[in-house]
């Protein structure tokens, strides 16, 4: 994990003395292998998927529009990385508890945008909501699949 973390920092341009940035580019990271986790979870990511993990990229993760492409590409590489998923999740266990729900929270959006809350999304949810000590909320149960603009 640690050479796809220098691959990546390397080509971002951020420099050992701005260890504020590194940790910012840390947490982001993480947050973009994490949703980037649950789009594919299921064996394929829908466009619906794919489109929502780029928004809230931008949107909620801070990730400028001109780099949405390489953190899609970085939570890609790191994904592929033996320590994978698991390391980047237990990375935001260092958020305040508000942080990590609306981790969580981000996770279950992308999980139903097909529609279907699949078995192993419903694990990795799971999974997430235990490592980041929160509970999963209303916002992962069925109802929230009749939300407007779901199907």
């Amino acid at each position: 994990m640690h050479e796809t973390a220098r691959s990546i920092l390397s080509r971002t341009g951020a420099t050992g003395s701005d260890a504020i940035a590194i940790a910012n580019l840390d947490l982001r990271l993480a947050k973009a292998v994490v949703l980037y986790r649950t789009a594919i979870i299921d064996g394929r990511a829908s466009e619906r998927e794919l489109v929502c993990f780029r928004q809230m990229l931008e949107d909620r993760v801070g990730v400028a529009p001109d780099e949405l492409d390489l953190y899609e590409q970085m939570a890609i590489e790191a994904g592929l990385c033996s320590d994978g998923y698991l390391s980047y999740l237990r990375m935001l266990k260092s958020m305040d508890l508000e942080s990590r729900q609306e981790v969580v929270r981000m996770m279950c959006e992308i999980a139903v945008q097909d529609c279907v809350l699949h078995e192993a999304e419903i694990g990795l949810l799971e999974q997430a909501a235990a490592l980041l000590c929160v509970r999963l909320g209303e916002d992962c149960d069925g109802a929230f699949l009749t939300r407007p603009g779901c199907c």
